[in-house]
């Protein structure tokens, strides 16, 4: 079953800027419990640039875009970024 896909990229200052952000994985766990069988959570670094991308898929579109838009800011809260524009 296809599920629709959000992507969202955040700029890090460093790479592994979030490897101590405790607060922020507990938010990824969350919402991959909150997904169940019913989408995933994929958080990763970019191989070339100093992003972390973040994709969620969902059953449907405003859930993916409520759950990653939420990760994107605790993501940014995290590393203490201002809001920028999605990538």
């Amino acid at each position: 079953v296809r599920y629709p896909q959000i992507l969202r990229n955040v700029r890090l200052p460093a790479r592994g800027a979030l490897d101590g952000a405790t607060a922020f994985w507990s938010e990824v766990e969350t919402a991959e419990a909150s997904l169940g069988r019913e989408g995933r959570v994929l958080v990763r670094a970019s191989g070339t640039e100093p992003l972390m991308r973040i994709m969620v898929e969902a059953k449907d579109g405003p859930t993916a875009e409520a759950i990653v838009s939420h990760l994107e800011q605790c993501a940014r809260e995290a590393i203490g970024a201002a809001p920028g524009p999605s990538l």
